[in-house]
């Protein structure tokens, strides 16, 4: 299993990591958000963007609720 670190300002991707119980040090430039994981696994992300990730459609609300708070903050 290969780990990886991550960085992205892509909001979906962000809650859907969030969802997974990652968490993240966010950065801001300007009115960007840029978020950075540590040991992901590069499994989780290829789900993403391959489609074939599952969720709880509840709690990936919450974790964009969770998300936003953290960018309006």
């Amino acid at each position: 299993m290969k780990y990886m670190e991550y960085e992205t300002k892509d909001f979906p991707l962000v809650s859907f990591l969030t969802y997974l119980g990652y968490s993240s040090t966010m950065r801001k430039e300007g009115t960007v958000c840029y978020f950075k994981f540590s040991d992901l696994k590069q499994e989780d992300i290829d789900s993403y963007w391959n489609g074939t990730a599952l969720i709880e459609p509840k709690q990936f609300f919450f974790a964009m609720n969770t998300v936003k708070s953290r960018v309006h903050s």
